[in-house]
């Protein structure tokens, strides 16, 4: 078990936009269910990071913003993965407060966590938050990069 880790998940490089007959819905890469059960698995803390911005959505209010992290949940629950212990949306995802404050709330170890996400903006979050590992996501969502779980005995 690795407790005070978290794998920080950038929530945008996990979900696809996907246009259908009722409109436009949001979809879970399909490996992401079991990537969380691992990871819970191990102990790690399941930390969502979600810039709105880059689904063309602008919150104002903080209603939209509880309605939006509640449709993430939704999404997680359809596709049996456990929820995340918290989201934090950000315009500015190299911003490095929320983490901290999450490392308050939680006592985690940053510099023991893995951050997945792809771009700059994550690559620097990185940094600006002292995060140990970042992985990108079209990786780490691959079976070879899952944390090995042992059964237990």
């Amino acid at each position: 078990m690795y407790p005070g880790r978290a794998i920080i998940l950038a929530l945008d490089a996990i979900i696809q936009v996907v246009e259908s007959a009722e409109g436009y819905r949001w979809q879970l890469d399909p490996q992401l269910p079991g990537l969380l059960r691992d990871y819970q698995a191990l102990g790690y803390r399941l930390i969502g990071v979600l810039n709105p911005q880059q689904f063309g959505l602008s919150l104002v209010e903080s209603l939209e913003s509880a309605e939006l992290v509640a449709y993430v949940d939704e999404l997680l629950q359809a596709a049996k993965a456990p929820s995340l212990h918290a989201v934090y949306l950000t315009d500015d995802v190299t911003d490095p407060r929320p983490l901290w404050e999450l490392r308050g709330q939680f006592g985690l170890s940053l510099q023991q966590s893995v951050l997945v996400g792809t771009g700059d903006g994550y690559e620097q979050l990185q940094a600006n938050a002292g995060i140990g590992r970042l992985e990108w996501a079209d990786q780490v969502l691959g079976a070879a990069y899952r944390p090995m779980v042992r059964a237990a005995s």
